[in-house]
């Protein structure tokens, strides 16, 4: 399994994934977004943490950057953390 966190999910023009928005939380200082990423057939939940100004609302198509080097990744089986050198 992969995780990554809210902060390391950004809108994103160039290198990016599209995303479905599904709900979008005002904060005031942030505004959180659930996001349906991937293909349609094989999309997974993330939430992402954007400014409090972003133009999000529920239903629309945009493109998100996953900064890669934040990914965490975990072993399905009993959810503890792989690290580098156990890849």
């Amino acid at each position: 399994m992969f995780g990554i966190r809210p902060e390391h999910i950004s809108s994103a023009a160039g290198n990016s994934a599209p995303a479905k928005v599904l709900l979008v939380e005002p904060l005031g200082a942030e505004t959180l977004g659930v996001l349906k990423i991937g293909r349609r057939d094989d999309a997974r939940e993330f939430t992402g943490r954007f400014a409090p100004d972003a133009k999000l609302s529920a239903g629309d198509d945009i493109s998100v950057s996953l900064a890669t080097e934040h990914f965490h990744l975990f072993d399905p089986a009993s959810g503890v953390a792989i690290r580098g050198a156990d890849w």
